[in-house]
């Protein structure tokens, strides 16, 4: 979960800065998703999609599992600007495979120090990169909101 807060309201007056259309700016949604693995019987169905962000300005973080072959709604995640982000030192680590299940190979990986979960076709390592965000809340005046459209993350 990220947070973002505008230190210019107050409880009485809501934000400006933070409405609908800043907001969209700021951290948009998706343009679509890509399915990148999925695992069908006849009792249980699972589908892991990666969110696609608009441009190279922004990334997305983690994946959305769903029980449809549908694509999710893109308004379920938001991308973040690639300038608030680091790369991730940590090593993918796998928690989880097909193996014994009989369907298509697939296995679940966390990537980041938050934890964050992917899903991969096969069983080897995913490939990267992996992000991290540089801080758990951001605010305006300390410059993240000016720098947040970095070509590239820290570290890279």
């Amino acid at each position: 979960m990220l947070e973002l807060t505008d230190v210019h309201t107050n409880s009485v007056f809501k934000s400006s800065n933070l409405d609908d259309a800043h907001l969209n700016h700021l951290v948009p949604h998706p343009i679509r998703y890509k399915m990148v693995w999925s695992q069908v019987d006849k009792d249980s169905k699972f589908y892991a999609w990666k969110p696609i962000p608009p441009n190279k300005n922004y990334v997305c973080i983690g994946m959305v599992g769903s029980t449809s072959p549908q694509e999710p709604p893109l308004q379920l995640v938001r991308c973040i600007p690639v300038g608030w982000t680091v790369v991730s030192k940590k090593p993918p680590k796998k928690v989880w495979d097909d193996s014994g299940t009989g369907g298509k190979r697939g296995s679940m990986w966390i990537v980041n120090s938050f934890g964050t979960i992917i899903f991969t076709e096969g069983h080897l390592a995913p490939q990267g990169p992996f992000y991290e965000l540089k801080a758990r809340r951001f605010f305006a005046s300390e410059g993240y909101v000016k720098g947040a459209h970095s070509l590239k993350p820290d570290g890279f």
